[in-house]
């Protein structure tokens, strides 16, 4: 029983770490949900986790989110025909450039979400991105600096992503709807909870 109660343990933790990448496109309850049902779909990987040691299985159930994750994300970009960022992403487009005046290596999309994201986040964020990414003279050393980092770029994600999310929808209107097979329509539906 007391296996158990780790496993749950383990299982928010890595369900959290993952959400903290997705943060304002992914919600913690989805990938935690989608983590236990993979696990309990298959008795294996149940016994498995529970003869692992503690790190082993921390490793194994963050891979678990990740898929889980990864299938998610898949299935959204299907269906939606929508880009999102991750943190992740964040950071590499500020390191390639996205935070300077003019284009950089990112794509010109990416560059265009960055500068509307930056206008959208609080200017106190703004100005530690700068500093970082384009200015490079902020310090990170002290662990304040770093949250202050974390923080920064988590808000220029959700902004991204609600940047992006909102310019698709201005696009959205008469004859600007998809074709789908009648087997996808019905598949989206069910997704969005319709019933058909």
């Amino acid at each position: 029983m007391n296996e158990e109660i780790d496993l749950v343990a383990e299982v928010e933790k890595a369900a959290l770490t993952l959400s903290r990448s997705w943060t304002g496109v992914l919600d913690f309850e989805d990938i935690r949900n989608s983590v236990w049902v993979k696990i309990l779909e298959s008795p294996n990987t149940l016994s498995s986790l529970q003869s692992y040691d503690e790190g082993q299985r921390g490793k194994v159930l963050r891979a678990i989110a990740r898929q889980c994750v990864g299938a998610e994300l898949a299935d959204q970009e299907v269906f939606s025909a929508q880009v999102y960022y991750s943190t992740d992403d964040v950071r590499r487009i500020l390191e390639n450039g996205g935070a300077g005046d003019i284009p950089g290596s990112p794509s010109h999309v990416e560059w265009i979400d960055v500068q509307e994201g930056m206008k959208a986040i609080n200017p106190r964020h703004a100005e530690v991105l700068f500093s970082r990414y384009v200015a490079e003279d902020y310090d990170a050393s002290a662990g304040v600096s770093r949250m202050n980092l974390t923080r920064a770029r988590d808000a220029l994600a959700v902004a991204m992503n609600k940047t992006r999310r909102e310019s698709e929808m201005a696009h959205e209107g008469p004859g600007s709807r998809r074709v789908l097979s009648n087997s996808a329509a019905h598949s989206l539906s069910k997704r969005e909870g319709g019933d058909l």
